[in-house]
């Protein structure tokens, strides 16, 4: 009755946390769902900011590569023009060693609230009509937004050499006097306003492309290009959603049903977990009509009991033998001669609430009859209980009282003593 009774705990606590989970969840897509639009009867957060860059570009003398770099039957293969060396050694070896960006960025918002701010910079290098590559150039730099209200100027340095190594391999595929290589430029300023979830993202549109020509790298002096872009922009985001009449902060919210989402799936995910590693139970009720259920299963006499370790094992003793399997509770016999097989099938049912240790399940329900000893006569049936649920249900159908002694708790019930041994257990009960 006390095991069905937790089944049945278990079954409504599943049941309530997979309604939370349920609003949560629905809670957590009416909150990221908000419309960008603003609303009269909402509190909106506005701000303007912008973004703009001018770089340099420094051209070094030129460093000749050793000839030894491109051997005249690589040329033949690849089928290159009259004397490529000379184009790879004056042309590429003079590419701008560094390209400096400076990005002056400010932001103004309306009201005090958490920002987060940071500063990025995307580039792509194009050879038009034979290859094109995504570069990360540099690592974003977090700003320092202390209020709600900042400006700066950060600088960004691009090795343009380090990125044509990237490309060793396709420096050998054009002709860099013909066609000119592009460097395209973006610099992206991400802002995280009071929390929200995605970044408002104001970029210097459209790209800034640089183009290098071998008219321009020719040139041993080092000279410099600038050119500055500003972009201005002005958004709205929410930081209020009315829930029930009321204005509820978006943020509050929306760290409310992450965590209750959070804590209701936790049981659901560790009863689903608990079910996947119940396969035996499942294994042996395939049984059918092989599997015999009865309310309480005692070995005859005479025979030896033989722990099976798994299911599996019990199963394959059944095809063995043909025997039926026995159920009591959660515990499986099988008959062969005069040897018993016995599998005992783990259950939930030790994990009471409240209760810590075994004695106090036992005690929580009934009062124990302390015994100094308990000696047990030769013709008496000894029968081992696996959890203190067993024996309470021995305890109420009999109406025998319980006896305590330093190993475990028995109930005699004329030649039968029903025996639960605690972990604790120094040894098992022994004949006298």
């Amino acid at each position: 009755m006390i095991g069905e009774l937790a089944q049945a705990l278990q079954s409504r606590l599943l049941l309530g946390c997979a309604v939370v989970a349920l609003l949560s969840l629905l809670t957590m897509v009416r909150v990221y769902a908000e419309p960008a639009e603003a609303q009269a009867s909402d509190v909106w957060y506005s701000y303007q900011c912008s973004v703009g860059f001018d770089f340099t570009a420094r051209v070094q003398p030129s460093r000749f590569y050793p000839s030894t770099e491109l051997r005249p039957q690589q040329l033949l293969r690849t089928q290159l023009p009259v004397n490529p060396p000379v184009y790879r050694r004056v042309l590429i070896s003079r590419f701008a060693d560094a390209l400096e960006i400076r990005i002056p960025y400010s932001f103004r918002g309306d009201r005090p609230g958490p920002i987060k701010a940071r500063l990025r910079v995307d580039g792509a290098m194009l050879m038009p009509g034979v290859w094109q590559t995504t570069v990360e150039w540099v690592a974003p730099k977090d700003l320092d937004t202390a209020g709600p209200r900042f400006e700066g100027v950060e600088t960004f340095r691009i090795d343009v050499r380090q990125l044509l190594q990237e490309i060793e391999i396709n420096r050998t595929q054009y002709n860099l006097a013909a066609e000119p290589l592009e460097l395209t430029i973006n610099p992206v300023l991400e802002v995280q306003v009071d929390g929200q979830r995605q970044p408002v993202q104001v970029t210097n549109n459209p790209e800034f492309r640089m183009g290098v020509r071998s008219q321009t790298i020719e040139i041993d002096d080092a000279r410099e290009a600038r050119s500055e872009r500003v972009l201005s922009s002005t958004q709205t985001v929410p930081t209020t959603l009315s829930l029930f009449g009321s204005d509820v902060p978006i943020a509050s919210l929306r760290w409310i049903a992450s965590v209750s989402l959070v804590a209701s799936l936790t049981p659901i995910a560790a009863a689903w977990v608990r079910r996947r590693k119940s396969g035996e139970a499942a294994l042996l009720e395939k049984l059918g009509p092989a599997l015999v259920p009865a309310r309480m299963f005692t070995p005859p006499s005479g025979t030896a009991v033989a722990e099976v370790a798994t299911a599996k094992q019990l199963v394959d003793l059944h095809t063995q033998t043909e025997r039926p399997i026995i159920q009591a509770g959660n515990v499986y016999y099988l008959l062969d001669g005069t040897t018993c097989y016995r599998y005992v099938l783990p259950t939930d049912k030790d994990s009471w609430v409240g209760a810590t240790t075994a004695q106090n399940k036992i005690e929580q329900f009934t009062t124990a009859i302390r015994a100094e000893t308990l000696t047990i006569e030769q013709r008496t049936t000894e029968v081992f209980v696996h959890s203190p649920a067993d024996l309470l249900q021995v305890h109420l159908r009999t109406g025998r009282p319980l006896l305590r002694t330093d190993i475990g708790y028995h109930i005699l019930d004329d030649s039968v003593c029903y025996t639960y041994l605690l972990q604790e257990s120094p040894a098992p009960l022994r004949w006298d």
